[in-house]
């Protein structure tokens, strides 16, 4: 975020094309060896490209997938005048990136990191967040563009419906922070479920989670909003 705020008085179409030259970029970048035994050469390549003990989530890819959802709110919020034209945009923009993450993963090669062995099978869906693959950045990014742009549409029919997500969005930081100190305490700290379970057992622990992290949120939001400390606020 602090470095997005060089760039978000540019011209939208600049911002696209510095997020995709720095996607473009990136997989050849994981290609630089370095000794992660020695810490400056861990620090450096840890904090800007690669993924690791020292940091999970490098600069330089993350960084691009900001400045797309940069894009993406100037026209949500600016561009595109009405809910039916942001929903079309949002879900047409979302198909191009998953299409395209698509080619990449046909490929084999450039912007992947894991094989597979056929088109549509779980190994090809299977790839890596830490570093992101250029596959897995498309891919994340259309399902993230899909996932605003239902929830617009949801906004127009069923607005009581996004009232658990806007108690959330309130205190996104707060709630970022908060749940995996949580889920710190009991899966590393207690050992309870740490790396086990299968996806039903995932979704229960969502819906616990919440269970737990919406009255949270809507307690801080409290603070917050009572809060004139600009930290707090922030949070």
């Amino acid at each position: 975020m602090i470095m997005q705020t060089t760039i978000v008085g540019l011209r939208w179409q600049f911002q696209l094309g510095i997020a995709l030259a720095i996607l473009a970029i990136h997989p050849l970048l994981l290609n630089i060896p370095y000794d992660p035994e020695v810490w400056w050469e861990q620090a450096l390549m840890q904090t800007f490209i690669d993924s690791g003990k020292f940091n999970k989530y490098p600069v330089i890819p993350w960084f691009a997938v900001a400045i797309i959802g940069s894009v993406m709110a100037n026209g949500w919020l600016s561009v595109w005048k009405t809910d039916k034209k942001r929903i079309l945009m949002g879900f047409g923009i979302a198909v191009v990136s998953i299409l395209l993450a698509l080619v990449i993963r046909m490929s084999r090669g450039y912007g992947n990191i894991f094989p597979f062995s056929e088109f549509g099978s779980y190994s090809f869906f299977f790839d890596q967040k830490y570093p992101p693959s250029l596959y897995f950045s498309l891919w994340f990014i259309g399902l993230s563009i899909i996932s605003i742009s239902i929830i617009i549409a949801i906004g127009k029919v069923a607005p009581k419906l996004l009232t658990i997500m806007d108690t959330v969005g309130k205190v996104a930081l707060f709630f970022y922070g908060m749940h995996i100190a949580i889920l710190g305490i009991f899966s590393k700290r207690i050992g309870l479920f740490y790396r086990e379970g299968d996806v039903t057992l995932t979704l229960i622990g969502v819906v616990v989670m919440m269970a737990v992290m919406i009255p949270l949120s809507k307690w801080f939001y409290g603070v917050k909003k009572r809060s004139n400390n600009f930290i707090i606020r922030m949070m």
